[in-house]
């Protein structure tokens, strides 16, 4: 049984929910069944919301969602006030000790150490954007060997 993990870019420009369905419902069917994923962008919520939907018709299969803060847990109410969200509460959360890297570099490291546990990395990156923190982190799979499946549309 394989690890899945996922990256993306922020932001979607592509309708690829279907296809990403395709996509994890074919690894599930392999056997493969724990997925890992952010929660940070357009393609994190795409995945969550396709990985609850497979979940009512396959209950085995085990959602990490991997923050980078303790406050992504929370919502501001009001002034002062904060209550904890439940936002994973069928989720597992995951948070890999970052908190010494500076918060920008948070969402990249995350991503490689989300990487390092996968076997297989479902992505919607754009190869030929110049900068790019999803570009960062495939090329980082790609020299770890890891098994890339690119969603993006050229």
């Amino acid at each position: 049984m394989k690890i899945i993990g996922f990256i993306g870019h922020r932001m979607l420009c592509d309708d690829l929910i279907q296809n990403l369905r395709l996509v994890i419902e074919k690894q599930i069917l392999m056997g493969n069944k724990t997925f890992i994923l952010g929660n940070h962008g357009d393609f994190d919520e795409m995945v969550l919301k396709v990985l609850r939907e497979m979940r009512k018709k396959y209950n085995d299969i085990k959602v990490q969602v991997v923050i980078t803060g303790f406050s992504q847990l929370f919502r501001r109410t009001g002034r002062n006030t904060i209550e904890r969200e439940e936002l994973y509460k069928d989720e597992e959360t995951i948070m890999f000790e970052i908190e010494e890297e500076y918060f920008k570099r948070r969402i990249t490291r995350s991503n490689e150490l989300m990487i390092d546990k996968s076997d297989i990395l479902i992505c919607y990156v754009d190869e030929s954007r110049t900068r790019s923190g999803a570009k960062i982190s495939l090329k980082y799979a790609v020299n770890k060997g890891v098994e890339i499946i690119n969603l993006y549309f050229k």
